[in-house]
């Protein structure tokens, strides 16, 4: 392929990492997922060199202790994830990171439902739907759309919006039809059991 501009070298050192075989003996995991996840870690720290922050958004700062966890420190385990990624939201805001819509992707991906709520899962898919659109609104050149594009079709058949989640499909396949998140959809849309099957991080 010839290239108009100069490879980004962070793109070209992460190339041949998803190329080597591994061993035909290994450990007991989901090829699949653990591809998956590696791919969007690859994509992650490719699109997200801020000229105003580095990786400080992504990684942290190794020089200001008040800055010392990015995002991929965060534990999404954890009970205290989603005030943390509301902080980092904050402390990245303004001026806004090149990060920051992967911190929204995330935020909606941790939404809990309120305890009172009837239905919990139709209201943690309701509450993604809003954040995500907004997302897609806020930033709609952001490297994390392609993502927030299945996370949202999951959402709206989540919440039995059979033809919004068909429609925001058909819209990731046309629009990102190189990215890891078509090739879930694809999958997603053939699978008679579900969606999701294949991702690491699906709530």
């Amino acid at each position: 392929m010839i290239r108009s501009t100069p490879a980004d070298p962070t793109e070209e050192a992460l190339s041949g990492a998803f190329e080597r075989k591994g061993p035909l003996a290994s450990l007991d995991f989901d090829d699949d997922r653990t591809l998956n996840e590696a791919h969007r870690l690859r994509d992650l720290i490719a699109a997200n060199d801020d000229a105003r922050y580095g990786y400080d958004p992504l990684c942290g700062s190794v020089f200001d202790s008040a800055t010392d966890r990015g995002l991929l420190d965060l534990d999404p385990r954890s009970a205290s994830y989603l005030d943390e990624l509301r902080e980092l939201r904050t402390r990245y805001s303004d001026p806004p990171a090149r990060l920051l819509d992967n911190i929204e992707l995330e935020i909606a991906k941790a939404t809990k439902a309120d305890g009172q709520a009837r239905d919990p899962h139709s209201a943690i898919a309701a509450e993604r739907i809003q954040l995500l659109n907004r997302l897609l609104s806020d930033h709609p050149d952001g490297d994390a759309v392609p993502e927030a594009l299945f996370r949202l079709a999951v959402a709206y058949r989540a919440n039995g919006q059979a033809a919004a989640s068909q429609h925001t499909f058909g819209r990731l396949l046309a629009e990102h039809s190189g990215s890891i998140w078509a090739e879930q959809a694809l999958a997603a849309v053939h699978s008679p059991i579900g969606l999701g099957l294949t991702d690491v991080r699906t709530p």
